[in-house]
């Protein structure tokens, strides 16, 4: 999933299927003011239709843009020093940790999942415990005049995990399961920069099919992210 900070009021309304600023292409543009963080009291009427318009995004694109999220951009773009790095990091991982829950949650009455509850313990331990979650701040540098034909920043990838927040800066190269170098001159001199938080179910949690078949056999998350990154890192 793809999010960048915006922290004006939108009506909240259909999808707006448009391209998100900062990427290539078009991803869905979901206001989430009716569950954002800095919500009080939440309307249980609102979330049906935000979860219905979650699991569109996601069953057509696989990606989503969020407005009104109510992450500050205090905690991801400091406009100076910080002697408190360690505290704003962690104070921003909480944020990343409590809106993944939420966007879960979403999921689950999207797919009419009938034990929430279990769905969520699923993430208890995000930050605590035996938990694959990690947050990762990505700076890609500027590039140099010459770039080779086909050259890109990050290849094209799948994550492992149960949704990834992404919170990026105004510099365009994402695209879907990739970053590519911007075409522009412009573009290409100046650094781009992100932070991803990954957010996957505690080890333990045992992974089956939502449909109840045997497409796929029963694994923990720990075993199933163990096997990604042994794949993809080739270790033996």
């Amino acid at each position: 999933m793809n999010y960048r900070m915006d922290q004006g009021t939108h009506e909240h309304g259909p999808i707006h299927w448009e391209a998100a600023p900062g990427t290539d292409g078009h991803i869905p543009i979901l206001d989430f003011s009716s569950y954002s963080l800095l919500k009080g009291a939440v309307d249980e009427d609102e979330l049906q239709p935000l979860a219905t318009q979650l699991i569109q995004a996601f069953s057509t694109v696989g990606f989503v843009y969020l407005r009104n999220h109510g992450i500050p951009s205090a905690l991801l773009w400091p406009s100076q020093e910080m002697p408190e790095f360690q505290q704003v990091t962690l104070q921003m991982f909480d944020k990343s940790r409590q809106l993944s829950l939420r966007i879960i949650e979403l999921m689950g009455r999207g797919l009419n999942i009938q034990d929430m509850p279990s769905l969520l313990s699923m993430h208890s331990m995000m930050g605590t415990g035996p938990n694959g979650s990690v947050m990762r701040t990505l700076r890609y540098p500027p590039v140099s005049a010459h770039v080779k034909a086909g050259q890109i920043r990050c290849g094209e990838h799948t994550d492992y995990g149960s949704i990834t927040l992404v919170f990026q800066d105004n510099v365009s190269g994402l695209e879907s399961h990739r970053v590519v170098i911007p075409e522009t001159e412009e573009g290409r001199k100046t650094s781009r920069r992100s932070l991803a938080f990954f957010a996957h179910p505690d080890d333990d949690a045992v992974i089956t099919c939502l449909d109840g078949s045997n497409k796929y056999p029963p694994i923990t998350a720990g075993e199933y992210l163990k096997q990604k990154l042994t794949a993809t890192y080739d270790v033996n």
